[in-house]
């Protein structure tokens, strides 16, 4: 995908040089936020919205958008256009947690029925 690089890079830090990857973007005061400090968040949640859909490195995109959450949900919350982003990045990441869930039903299925309880 358009990201390939950038999953390659952050596969490669361990969590500390995440954390300081996540909290190096975007601003330092939400009520100062200039346009380019805008941009730079738009472009981590349209990250998201675009890799998380894909399946792949589904543990580390989950834990890196929680993080990136915790630190820039006050400057995502104070400007319309990221919260229309975030949105996209809510439905992506719900439609995959929708199909983890379905995944992990088949399973529980499966057990019950090898389990001896399919009759029961």
């Amino acid at each position: 995908g358009f990201y390939v690089e950038a999953v390659t890079h952050l596969r490669k830090q361990g969590p500390s040089a995440l954390d300081a990857e996540i909290r190096a973007l975007g601003p330092w005061d939400v009520y100062t936020m200039d346009e380019d400090e805008v941009d730079e968040l738009a472009d981590v949640l349209d990250f998201f919205a675009a890799e998380i859909p894909s399946g792949r490195n589904f543990e580390m995109l989950h834990a890196l958008l929680a993080h990136f959450l915790r630190v820039h949900g006050g400057a995502l919350a104070g400007r319309e256009e990221l919260r229309l982003r975030a949105e996209r990045v809510r439905a992506a990441a719900k439609h995959a947690w929708s199909g983890v869930d379905q995944l992990l039903q088949e399973v529980r299925c499966a057990l019950g029925f090898f389990g001896g309880q399919h009759g029961q």
